[in-house]
Protein backbone atom coordinates (compact mmCIF):
# COMPACT_ATOMS: atom_id res chain seq x y z
CA UNK A 1 0.00 0.00 0.00
CA UNK A 2 2.89 2.51 0.89
CA UNK A 3 5.00 2.14 -2.03
CA UNK A 4 1.64 2.06 -4.07
CA UNK A 5 0.32 5.87 -2.45
CA UNK A 6 4.04 7.02 -2.88
CA UNK A 7 3.80 6.49 -6.36
CA UNK A 8 0.91 8.75 -7.14
CA UNK A 9 1.59 11.32 -4.85
CA UNK A 10 4.50 14.53 -5.21
CA UNK A 11 8.22 13.30 -5.01
CA UNK A 12 10.35 14.51 -1.81
CA UNK A 13 8.90 15.74 0.69
CA UNK A 14 5.85 14.62 1.23
CA UNK A 15 6.72 10.93 -0.27
CA UNK A 16 9.34 10.67 2.75
CA UNK A 17 6.67 11.94 5.18
CA UNK A 18 4.00 8.53 3.60
CA UNK A 19 7.45 6.41 4.15
CA UNK A 20 7.61 7.29 8.14
CA UNK A 21 4.89 7.43 9.12
CA UNK A 22 3.67 4.01 7.70
CA UNK A 23 7.16 2.60 8.58
CA UNK A 24 6.45 3.37 12.24
CA UNK A 25 2.95 2.62 12.19
CA UNK A 26 3.47 -0.82 10.92
CA UNK A 27 6.85 -1.35 13.54
CA UNK A 28 4.31 -0.52 16.58
CA UNK A 29 1.76 -3.09 15.59
CA UNK A 30 4.01 -5.64 14.37
CA UNK A 31 4.90 -5.00 18.16
CA UNK A 32 1.39 -5.62 19.73
CA UNK A 33 0.72 -8.72 17.31
CA UNK A 34 4.22 -10.50 18.14
CA UNK A 35 3.52 -10.19 21.64
CA UNK A 36 -0.26 -10.71 21.35
CA UNK A 37 -0.06 -14.69 21.36
CA UNK A 38 1.50 -14.15 24.91
CA UNK A 39 -0.70 -11.50 26.83
CA UNK A 40 -3.91 -13.62 25.95
CA UNK A 41 -2.53 -16.70 27.19
CA UNK A 42 -1.47 -14.70 30.64
CA UNK A 43 -4.97 -12.64 30.72
CA UNK A 44 -8.57 -14.56 30.42
CA UNK A 45 -11.55 -13.46 27.88
CA UNK A 46 -13.12 -11.77 31.41
CA UNK A 47 -9.65 -10.10 32.16
CA UNK A 48 -9.97 -8.78 28.18
CA UNK A 49 -13.74 -7.45 28.64
CA UNK A 50 -12.70 -5.44 31.54
CA UNK A 51 -9.93 -3.90 29.33
CA UNK A 52 -12.59 -3.70 26.10
CA UNK A 53 -14.75 -1.85 28.49
CA UNK A 54 -11.97 0.43 30.26
CA UNK A 55 -10.82 1.57 26.53
CA UNK A 56 -14.24 1.98 24.95
CA UNK A 57 -14.67 4.62 28.13
CA UNK A 58 -11.19 5.98 27.26
CA UNK A 59 -11.65 6.24 23.65
CA UNK A 60 -14.79 7.83 23.71
CA UNK A 61 -13.97 10.32 26.39
CA UNK A 62 -10.60 10.69 24.97
CA UNK A 63 -11.17 12.17 21.51
CA UNK A 64 -12.94 14.95 23.17
CA UNK A 65 -10.98 15.95 26.08
CA UNK A 66 -9.49 18.94 24.80
CA UNK A 67 -12.88 19.82 22.94
CA UNK A 68 -10.92 19.46 19.85
CA UNK A 69 -8.99 22.39 19.85
CA UNK A 70 -6.05 19.74 18.99
CA UNK A 71 -7.15 19.98 15.94
CA UNK A 72 -6.81 23.48 15.22
CA UNK A 73 -2.54 23.46 15.43
CA UNK A 74 -2.20 21.90 11.89
CA UNK A 75 -5.19 24.73 10.81
CA UNK A 76 -3.29 28.11 12.41
CA UNK A 77 -2.29 30.80 10.29
CA UNK A 78 0.71 31.68 12.25
CA UNK A 79 2.99 30.53 15.49
CA UNK A 80 1.39 32.84 17.79
CA UNK A 81 -2.05 31.15 17.08
CA UNK A 82 -0.41 27.91 17.54
CA UNK A 83 1.41 27.94 20.85
CA UNK A 84 -1.88 29.66 21.93
CA UNK A 85 -4.05 26.83 20.65
CA UNK A 86 -1.20 24.38 22.20
CA UNK A 87 -1.95 25.86 25.65
CA UNK A 88 -5.26 25.97 25.51
CA UNK A 89 -5.64 22.35 24.83
CA UNK A 90 -3.80 21.75 27.68
CA UNK A 91 -5.73 23.38 29.90
CA UNK A 92 -8.88 22.34 28.31
CA UNK A 93 -7.76 18.69 28.81
CA UNK A 94 -6.57 19.24 32.38
CA UNK A 95 -10.05 21.23 32.94
CA UNK A 96 -12.16 18.36 31.71
CA UNK A 97 -9.95 15.02 33.00
CA UNK A 98 -10.21 16.68 36.55
CA UNK A 99 -14.17 16.67 36.07
CA UNK A 100 -14.46 13.33 34.63
CA UNK A 101 -12.66 11.96 37.99
CA UNK A 102 -15.56 14.06 39.91
CA UNK A 103 -17.92 12.63 38.27
CA UNK A 104 -16.62 8.90 38.15
CA UNK A 105 -16.36 9.08 42.22
CA UNK A 106 -20.20 8.87 43.05
CA UNK A 107 -21.45 7.35 39.64
CA UNK A 108 -18.88 4.62 39.08
CA UNK A 109 -20.52 2.06 41.00
CA UNK A 110 -23.68 2.42 39.52
CA UNK A 111 -21.90 3.09 35.66
CA UNK A 112 -20.09 -0.40 36.12
CA UNK A 113 -22.98 -2.21 37.37
CA UNK A 114 -24.97 -1.07 34.33
CA UNK A 115 -22.17 -2.63 32.08
CA UNK A 116 -21.49 -6.06 33.90
CA UNK A 117 -18.19 -5.38 34.68
CA UNK A 118 -17.70 -5.07 38.51
CA UNK A 119 -14.01 -5.98 38.04
CA UNK A 120 -13.39 -2.05 36.75
CA UNK A 121 -15.18 -0.44 39.49
CA UNK A 122 -11.85 -0.46 41.82
CA UNK A 123 -9.68 0.41 38.34
CA UNK A 124 -11.72 3.24 37.91
CA UNK A 125 -8.94 6.43 38.78
CA UNK A 126 -7.23 4.79 36.14
CA UNK A 127 -9.53 7.04 33.89
CA UNK A 128 -8.94 10.40 34.26
CA UNK A 129 -5.17 9.67 34.31
CA UNK A 130 -5.54 8.21 31.28
CA UNK A 131 -7.38 11.11 29.58
CA UNK A 132 -5.25 13.71 30.86
CA UNK A 133 -2.01 11.82 28.89
CA UNK A 134 -4.29 11.04 25.92
CA UNK A 135 -5.47 15.06 25.36
CA UNK A 136 -1.54 15.37 26.41
CA UNK A 137 -0.12 13.33 23.57
CA UNK A 138 -3.23 14.48 20.76
CA UNK A 139 -2.16 18.13 21.36
CA UNK A 140 1.63 17.57 20.60
CA UNK A 141 1.28 15.11 17.88
CA UNK A 142 -0.73 17.49 16.16
CA UNK A 143 2.07 20.17 16.91
CA UNK A 144 4.06 17.50 15.47
CA UNK A 145 1.97 17.14 12.12
CA UNK A 146 2.24 20.75 11.41
CA UNK A 147 6.18 21.13 11.95
CA UNK A 148 5.44 17.61 9.75
CA UNK A 149 7.60 15.96 11.92
CA UNK A 150 6.92 12.11 11.56
CA UNK A 151 10.30 11.16 12.54
CA UNK A 152 9.27 12.10 16.46
CA UNK A 153 5.66 10.62 15.76
CA UNK A 154 6.78 7.62 15.03
CA UNK A 155 9.56 6.83 17.40
CA UNK A 156 6.61 7.83 20.08
CA UNK A 157 4.03 5.13 18.62
CA UNK A 158 6.87 2.55 18.77
CA UNK A 159 7.55 3.53 22.28
CA UNK A 160 3.79 3.26 23.33
CA UNK A 161 3.76 0.19 22.21
CA UNK A 162 6.66 -1.10 23.84
CA UNK A 163 5.13 0.15 27.03
CA UNK A 164 2.41 -1.14 26.60
CA UNK A 165 2.97 -4.45 25.91
CA UNK A 166 6.04 -4.63 28.64
CA UNK A 167 3.98 -3.31 31.33
CA UNK A 168 0.83 -5.51 30.18
CA UNK A 169 3.18 -8.95 30.29
CA UNK A 170 4.91 -7.96 33.73
CA UNK A 171 2.31 -7.05 35.76
CA UNK A 172 0.60 -10.15 34.23
CA UNK A 173 2.91 -12.42 35.40
CA UNK A 174 2.69 -10.42 39.45
CA UNK A 175 -0.64 -9.59 40.08
CA UNK A 176 -4.04 -11.31 38.84
CA UNK A 177 -6.75 -10.20 37.25
CA UNK A 178 -7.39 -7.26 34.72
CA UNK A 179 -5.13 -4.20 36.19
CA UNK A 180 -1.95 -4.87 34.14
CA UNK A 181 -4.05 -4.69 31.10
CA UNK A 182 -5.30 -1.47 32.34
CA UNK A 183 -2.30 -0.36 33.42
CA UNK A 184 -0.39 -0.76 30.30
CA UNK A 185 -3.34 1.19 28.29
CA UNK A 186 -2.66 4.19 30.14
CA UNK A 187 1.10 3.23 30.16
CA UNK A 188 0.83 3.47 26.52
CA UNK A 189 -0.92 6.92 26.13
CA UNK A 190 1.70 8.00 28.09
CA UNK A 191 4.90 7.16 26.60
CA UNK A 192 6.25 9.54 23.90
CA UNK A 193 4.39 12.64 25.49
CA UNK A 194 8.41 14.26 27.12
CA UNK A 195 9.94 13.38 23.84
CA UNK A 196 7.57 15.40 22.06
CA UNK A 197 7.14 17.95 24.36
CA UNK A 198 11.28 18.38 24.53
CA UNK A 199 11.26 18.88 20.67
CA UNK A 200 8.50 21.33 20.98
CA UNK A 201 10.80 22.93 23.44
CA UNK A 202 13.61 22.92 21.62
CA UNK A 203 11.69 23.69 18.34
CA UNK A 204 9.44 26.53 19.41
CA UNK A 205 10.18 27.02 22.63
CA UNK A 206 10.81 30.70 21.99
CA UNK A 207 7.15 30.90 21.34
CA UNK A 208 5.85 30.23 25.00
CA UNK A 209 6.52 33.68 26.00
CA UNK A 210 3.67 34.56 23.49
CA UNK A 211 1.03 32.79 25.54
CA UNK A 212 -1.52 35.06 26.64
CA UNK A 213 -4.94 34.64 27.86
CA UNK A 214 -6.12 37.27 25.31
CA UNK A 215 -4.64 35.28 22.62
CA UNK A 216 -6.08 31.99 23.94
CA UNK A 217 -9.81 33.54 23.50
CA UNK A 218 -8.87 34.74 20.58
CA UNK A 219 -7.58 31.59 18.94
CA UNK A 220 -10.91 29.71 21.04
CA UNK A 221 -13.30 32.15 19.34
CA UNK A 222 -11.69 31.64 15.47
CA UNK A 223 -11.63 27.85 15.89
CA UNK A 224 -15.53 28.25 17.84
CA UNK A 225 -16.53 25.46 14.75
CA UNK A 226 -14.30 22.86 16.75
CA UNK A 227 -15.86 22.79 20.52
CA UNK A 228 -19.12 23.54 18.76
CA UNK A 229 -19.65 20.67 15.99
CA UNK A 230 -16.32 18.43 15.89
CA UNK A 231 -16.53 18.10 19.61
CA UNK A 232 -20.51 16.62 19.04
CA UNK A 233 -19.04 14.80 15.84
CA UNK A 234 -15.89 13.30 17.57
CA UNK A 235 -17.83 11.86 20.60
CA UNK A 236 -20.96 10.66 17.82
CA UNK A 237 -18.05 9.22 15.95
CA UNK A 238 -16.17 7.45 18.87
CA UNK A 239 -19.09 6.57 20.34
CA UNK A 240 -19.91 4.56 16.73
CA UNK A 241 -17.03 3.20 16.79
CA UNK A 242 -16.27 2.16 20.49
CA UNK A 243 -19.58 2.21 22.12
CA UNK A 244 -20.40 -1.46 20.77
CA UNK A 245 -17.82 -2.94 23.38
CA UNK A 246 -20.01 -1.18 26.19
CA UNK A 247 -23.70 -2.41 24.20
CA UNK A 248 -22.02 -6.16 24.03
CA UNK A 249 -20.90 -6.03 27.95
CA UNK A 250 -24.63 -4.44 28.84
CA UNK A 251 -26.31 -7.67 26.99
CA UNK A 252 -23.68 -10.14 27.07
CA UNK A 253 -21.46 -9.85 30.31
CA UNK A 254 -17.48 -9.31 29.97
CA UNK A 255 -16.48 -12.36 28.64
CA UNK A 256 -18.54 -12.03 25.29
CA UNK A 257 -17.16 -8.71 25.08
CA UNK A 258 -13.60 -9.76 25.77
CA UNK A 259 -13.71 -12.00 22.57
CA UNK A 260 -15.18 -8.76 20.60
CA UNK A 261 -12.53 -6.66 21.91
CA UNK A 262 -9.59 -9.50 21.34
CA UNK A 263 -11.16 -9.30 17.30
CA UNK A 264 -11.20 -5.35 17.44
CA UNK A 265 -7.95 -4.99 18.58
CA UNK A 266 -6.54 -7.29 15.90
CA UNK A 267 -8.63 -5.85 13.18
CA UNK A 268 -7.82 -2.51 14.08
CA UNK A 269 -4.01 -3.08 13.24
CA UNK A 270 -4.42 -2.41 9.72
CA UNK A 271 -6.49 0.67 10.46
CA UNK A 272 -3.58 2.15 12.31
CA UNK A 273 -1.94 2.27 9.75
CA UNK A 274 -4.48 3.85 7.68
CA UNK A 275 -4.16 6.62 10.83
CA UNK A 276 -0.37 7.19 9.60
CA UNK A 277 -1.81 7.81 6.75
CA UNK A 278 -4.02 10.15 7.66
CA UNK A 279 -1.78 12.51 9.45
CA UNK A 280 0.45 12.73 6.73
CA UNK A 281 -3.20 13.39 4.83
CA UNK A 282 -4.12 16.29 7.38
CA UNK A 283 -0.50 17.98 7.25
CA UNK A 284 -0.80 18.14 3.16
CA UNK A 285 -4.09 19.04 2.08
CA UNK A 286 -5.20 22.27 4.45
CA UNK A 287 -1.92 23.38 1.89
CA UNK A 288 -3.44 21.90 -0.91
CA UNK A 289 -6.79 23.72 -0.11
CA UNK A 290 -5.28 26.90 0.41
CA UNK A 291 -3.01 26.65 -3.35
CA UNK A 292 -6.36 25.74 -4.71
CA UNK A 293 -6.35 23.66 -7.92
CA UNK A 294 -6.68 19.76 -8.72
CA UNK A 295 -3.90 19.02 -5.84
CA UNK A 296 -6.47 17.82 -2.80
CA UNK A 297 -8.53 16.13 -5.64
CA UNK A 298 -5.50 14.14 -6.42
CA UNK A 299 -4.62 13.33 -2.82
CA UNK A 300 -7.75 12.63 -2.14
CA UNK A 301 -8.24 10.16 -4.79
CA UNK A 302 -4.69 8.29 -4.66
CA UNK A 303 -5.24 7.85 -0.80
CA UNK A 304 -8.89 6.15 -1.55
CA UNK A 305 -7.79 3.66 -4.03
CA UNK A 306 -4.53 2.23 -2.17
CA UNK A 307 -6.26 2.02 1.08
CA UNK A 308 -8.97 0.16 -0.33
CA UNK A 309 -6.38 -2.10 -1.89
CA UNK A 310 -4.13 -2.31 1.44
CA UNK A 311 -7.54 -3.28 3.41
CA UNK A 312 -8.77 -5.97 0.80
CA UNK A 313 -5.48 -8.08 1.06
CA UNK A 314 -5.09 -7.21 4.93
CA UNK A 315 -8.55 -8.28 5.96
CA UNK A 316 -9.11 -10.83 3.69
CA UNK A 317 -7.41 -13.86 5.43
CA UNK A 318 -9.40 -12.90 8.42
CA UNK A 319 -12.55 -13.50 6.47
CA UNK A 320 -11.61 -16.65 5.44
CA UNK A 321 -10.31 -18.75 8.54
CA UNK A 322 -11.28 -16.44 11.42
CA UNK A 323 -11.59 -19.08 13.97
CA UNK A 324 -8.78 -20.63 12.67
CA UNK A 325 -6.32 -18.09 12.84
CA UNK A 326 -7.63 -17.04 16.03
CA UNK A 327 -7.24 -20.47 17.90
CA UNK A 328 -4.03 -20.96 16.39
CA UNK A 329 -2.17 -17.51 17.25
CA UNK A 330 -3.98 -17.15 20.32
CA UNK A 331 -5.14 -20.19 22.30
CA UNK A 332 -8.30 -22.45 22.00
CA UNK A 333 -9.87 -20.42 24.26
CA UNK A 334 -10.15 -17.18 21.54
CA UNK A 335 -11.30 -19.24 18.70
CA UNK A 336 -15.37 -17.38 19.07
CA UNK A 337 -13.03 -14.33 18.56
CA UNK A 338 -12.29 -15.19 15.36
CA UNK A 339 -15.94 -15.78 14.48
CA UNK A 340 -16.43 -12.17 15.12
CA UNK A 341 -13.15 -10.78 13.74
CA UNK A 342 -14.92 -12.29 10.06
CA UNK A 343 -18.10 -9.60 10.55
CA UNK A 344 -15.59 -6.87 12.01
CA UNK A 345 -13.38 -7.00 8.76
CA UNK A 346 -16.11 -5.65 6.82
CA UNK A 347 -16.68 -2.75 8.97
CA UNK A 348 -13.32 -2.33 9.56
CA UNK A 349 -12.53 -2.14 6.12
CA UNK A 350 -14.84 0.61 5.65
CA UNK A 351 -13.34 2.56 8.11
CA UNK A 352 -9.92 1.82 6.95
CA UNK A 353 -10.76 3.63 3.81
CA UNK A 354 -12.98 6.54 5.01
CA UNK A 355 -11.67 8.13 8.43
CA UNK A 356 -8.40 9.08 6.51
CA UNK A 357 -9.85 10.96 3.51
CA UNK A 358 -12.94 11.80 5.71
CA UNK A 359 -10.71 14.46 7.46
CA UNK A 360 -11.13 16.69 4.57
CA UNK A 361 -14.55 17.78 6.42
CA UNK A 362 -12.12 19.35 9.03
CA UNK A 363 -9.89 20.90 5.95
CA UNK A 364 -12.68 22.59 3.91
CA UNK A 365 -14.46 23.78 7.78
CA UNK A 366 -16.99 21.53 6.72
CA UNK A 367 -17.97 19.86 10.63
CA UNK A 368 -21.86 20.07 10.32
CA UNK A 369 -21.43 17.39 7.56
CA UNK A 370 -19.47 15.25 9.63
CA UNK A 371 -21.90 16.01 12.76
CA UNK A 372 -24.78 15.09 11.08
CA UNK A 373 -23.20 11.91 9.91
CA UNK A 374 -22.01 11.16 13.15
CA UNK A 375 -25.27 11.46 14.62
CA UNK A 376 -27.08 9.34 12.18
CA UNK A 377 -24.60 6.26 12.65
CA UNK A 378 -24.79 6.37 16.31
CA UNK A 379 -28.81 6.12 15.51
CA UNK A 380 -27.94 3.69 13.55
CA UNK A 381 -25.65 1.71 16.04
CA UNK A 382 -28.36 1.97 18.93
CA UNK A 383 -31.27 0.52 16.72
CA UNK A 384 -28.92 -2.37 15.88
CA UNK A 385 -28.54 -3.08 19.76
CA UNK A 386 -32.20 -2.53 20.38
CA UNK A 387 -33.23 -4.97 18.11
CA UNK A 388 -30.92 -7.78 19.32
CA UNK A 389 -32.33 -6.53 22.52
CA UNK A 390 -35.28 -7.08 22.13
CA UNK A 391 -35.23 -10.01 19.83
CA UNK A 392 -33.16 -11.91 21.88
CA UNK A 393 -30.38 -12.52 19.27
CA UNK A 394 -27.11 -14.07 19.58
CA UNK A 395 -24.30 -12.44 20.20
CA UNK A 396 -22.53 -13.64 16.58
CA UNK A 397 -25.93 -12.33 14.65
CA UNK A 398 -25.74 -9.08 16.82
CA UNK A 399 -22.00 -8.43 15.56
CA UNK A 400 -22.97 -9.56 11.96
CA UNK A 401 -25.82 -6.58 11.47
CA UNK A 402 -23.94 -3.92 13.19
CA UNK A 403 -21.23 -4.98 10.38
CA UNK A 404 -23.36 -4.37 7.73
CA UNK A 405 -25.05 -1.42 9.40
CA UNK A 406 -21.36 0.69 10.13
CA UNK A 407 -20.12 -0.56 6.24
CA UNK A 408 -23.28 0.67 5.17
CA UNK A 409 -22.41 3.75 6.99
CA UNK A 410 -18.86 4.31 6.24
CA UNK A 411 -20.05 4.08 2.40
CA UNK A 412 -22.07 7.31 2.93
CA UNK A 413 -19.76 9.06 4.88
CA UNK A 414 -17.63 8.86 1.82
CA UNK A 415 -20.14 10.08 -0.46
CA UNK A 416 -20.72 12.99 1.51
CA UNK A 417 -17.10 13.67 1.97
CA UNK A 418 -16.40 13.16 -2.21
CA UNK A 419 -19.28 15.33 -2.72
CA UNK A 420 -18.63 18.26 -0.43
CA UNK A 421 -14.87 18.03 -1.84
CA UNK A 422 -16.05 18.71 -5.79
CA UNK A 423 -17.97 21.43 -4.46
CA UNK A 424 -14.99 23.18 -2.80
CA UNK A 425 -13.52 22.39 -6.33
CA UNK A 426 -16.23 23.88 -8.02
CA UNK A 427 -16.39 26.99 -6.38
CA UNK A 428 -12.86 27.33 -6.26
CA UNK A 429 -12.96 27.29 -10.34
CA UNK A 430 -15.73 29.51 -10.45
CA UNK A 431 -14.45 32.22 -8.14
CA UNK A 432 -10.56 32.02 -10.00
CA UNK A 433 -12.52 32.20 -13.38
CA UNK A 434 -11.91 35.63 -15.40
CA UNK A 435 -14.49 37.78 -15.84
CA UNK A 436 -15.82 38.57 -19.20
Amino acid sequence: MMRALRARLPKGRLRRAVTVSVTGAALGQLIVLAASPVVTRIYTPEDFGVLGVFSALLGILGIAVALRYELAIPLAEDDVSVVNLLALSLIVTLVVSFLVGLTLWPWGEVITGWLNAEALYPLLWLLPVGLFATGCGRALTHWAIRRQAFGRITRTEISRSIGRIVTQIGFGFLVPGPLGLLVGQVVGQSAGITTLALAFHRSDGRMLRAIRLRSMARAAARFGNLPTFATGAALLNNGGRLAPALLVAALYGVEVVGWFALAQKILQMPVYLSTAVARVYLSEAPRLARAGGEGIDALFKATTWRLLAFGVLSLGLVVIAGPQLFALVFGSAWAEAGRFAQFIAFMSLGQLVVAPVSQTLTVLERQDVQLAWDALRFGALLLVFLAAHQLAWSPLTTIAVLSAAMTICHILLFVLTRQVLLAHLRSRARSEAPRP
